[in-house]
């Protein structure tokens, strides 16, 4: 697999000197054209000038009064302007490539996350998500787990970011996790994990950066002379050179931009493709992400997600791309094709399963270079991790889904009866709080200190009177102090519904109908509160 790493960076790195050779092309034509324009009125000026002065010196009896003239001199050398003008515009070209990179390089990442709305997520609250995460990590080998987000966002889908594997960060929208299983969740986190491990989201910043350098200076240009005043000069050779020069610096400035997406977005689609094959090969279940695609497909076709045209390639399915069909310049590719590869690999999971199912769709064409699959072998895809989920189980999957940026902000949700559901902030001092639609009065629920010496079923405090206890569920050999309440805790059901109250620490705890166990463990603090059935 590392060969196959190594393959695609140069590739890449192939594919980037080109649009830098693009760039270093428009900014020369476009450079040398401003500079011959600027140039020419000014050597008129002082051509004139000597050729007066030469007049003079022959009234004088000058012996020798011919001298260099500069009159027109930017036509004996019309390679010295244009060179001059040129270099200027090759250096304007990658000063602004530079700065930009360097603006992706380092602020990139945070840049994207912040535009997409992403908030962080800690591992309770989101205790299977961040159990994906870990696996796929685990199974791909990079150095690091990457940080999670989520994005309050109905839509399903999810992008990755970072620029390299030591500081990635994986963010799904809420809607995704609302409607996906966990085998279909491990397919779009893989296909993640598999952007970060060959190095995608490195590639596309610096190509995205070549690429809006390239746009912008070719814009600028456009704009100067739609707005600039026009002049009025002499016919002569000099302004025939000229027009064909401006000629030359626009038809640059129009076609480069079109041929640099072209580059952009043909290497985005095929990593795409590179992706969803190191899905199939983590997971060894291709079935779980070609159905994700499909859930993911159909919820983005009902509803557009808000993003914007800088933001929407990064995610697994373009949210401003027809899922049926695509064209040069599209970032993905269709994702009907997607799909029929995933579903054609014949119950088998391996890169060479995945070239032949590609091989097959795209006519003979490849996706992954032979001398990588000839080190790859055929493997059986695994059975699904578990049967067919009830109606239950998704409407709680969903119910966590909602209440997963809520639990994260310490917001208290009570259900009302008739079906609103009400979000009370942290710190909310009142005892009462009525209901918008129906007027019904709720009282906040609170986990009450525990009467009994030992919480049923639970463990107390025990020897720990300070209230607190080591935690070792982080790194190996390290422990954790989590503070805990002073007193054993215990919470008295109402109904045999959803039911809400906070810790004693502040923090919020959801029952789910289907909760039996004896005891529930606080999130934040660690707390064990003894659940009283309703009396």
């Amino acid at each position: 697999m590392w060969d196959a790493i190594e393959q695609n960076k140069r590739r890449s790195w192939m594919l980037i000197g080109v649009m830098a050779l693009l760039l270093a092309a428009i900014g020369y034509a476009i450079g040398g054209a401003v500079y011959l324009q600027a140039a020419m009125p000014r050597d008129l000026v002082r051509g004139y000038s000597d050729y007066t002065g030469m007049v003079n010196r022959m009234a004088d009896g000058d012996p020798d009064p011919i001298r260099q003239p500069r009159f027109f001199s930017w036509l004996d050398r019309p390679g010295d302007l244009l060179n001059k003008g040129g270099l200027a515009g090759i250096a304007a070209g990658l000063g602004i490539a530079a700065i930009m990179g360097l603006n992706g390089w380092f602020l990139g990442a945070r840049s994207l996350l912040r535009t997409a709305g992403a908030i962080p997520i800690d591992k309770e609250h989101a205790p299977q998500l961040y159990n994906v995460v870990e696996e796929m990590t685990l199974a791909a080998g990079l150095p690091k787990v990457p940080e999670v987000y989520v994005i309050d966002d109905d839509v399903p889908n999810a992008f990755a970011t970072g620029r390299s594997p030591d500081e990635a960060a994986v963010a799904v929208t809420r809607g995704l996790l609302s409607r996906l299983n966990r085998d279909e969740l491990q397919g779009v986190i893989a296909h993640e994990i598999g952007h970060v491990r060959n190095y995608d989201i490195r590639f596309m910043t610096l190509a995205g950066t070549i690429l809006g350098s390239i746009v912008l200076i070719s814009e600028l240009f456009l704009r100067a002379q739609w707005y600039a005043p026009r002049r009025s000069s002499s016919r002569g050779k000099g302004n025939g050179a000229q027009a064909i020069l401006f000629v030359v610096a626009i038809v640059l400035a129009i076609l480069a931009p079109i041929f640099a997406q072209m580059l952009y977005f043909a290497c985005s689609r095929r990593r795409e493709y590179l992706a969803d094959a190191s899905a199939a090969v983590l997971t060894r279940y291709p079935e779980g992400l070609a159905s994700a695609l499909e859930k993911i497909g159909a919820s983005t076709g009902k509803g557009l997600m808000t993003c914007s045209k800088t933001l929407a390639p990064m995610f697994i399915v373009n949210p401003l791309q027809s899922s049926g069909r695509a064209s040069v310049f599209s970032s993905h590719p269709p994702l009907t094709e997607r799909i029929k590869i995933l579903r054609g690999m014949g119950g088998m999971a391996g890169y060479v399963d995945y070239e032949a199912a590609y091989a097959k769709l795209q006519r003979g064409r490849h996706c992954m270079s032979e001398a990588f699959l000839k080190e790859q072998q055929s493997m059986p895809a695994r059975r699904p991790t578990a049967a067919k989920e009830s109606r239950g189980d998704a409407i709680a999957r969903v119910r966590e889904a909602m209440g997963l940026l809520d639990a994260a902000a310490g917001v208290l949700p009570i259900v009302c009866s008739c079906g609103v559901r009400i979000k009370l902030p942290p710190g909310l001092a009142a005892t009462q709080v009525a209901c918008p639609r129906c007027g019904k009065l709720h009282e906040p629920a609170h986990a009450v200190a525990d009467s009994s010496d030992r919480p049923r079923g639970g463990i107390g405090l025990g020897d720990d009177e300070t209230g607190t206890h080591d935690d070792s569920s982080g790194a190996p050999g390290t422990a954790r102090r989590i503070a805990r309440p002073a007193q054993n805790m215990v919470y008295r059901r109402r109904s045999g519904g959803w039911e809400s109250f906070r810790c004693g620490c502040g923090h919020a705890v959801e029952l789910s109908p289907q909760f039996s166990a004896p005891q529930v463990e606080c999130n934040k603090c660690g707390a064990r509160i003894r659940i009283s059935e309703i009396a």
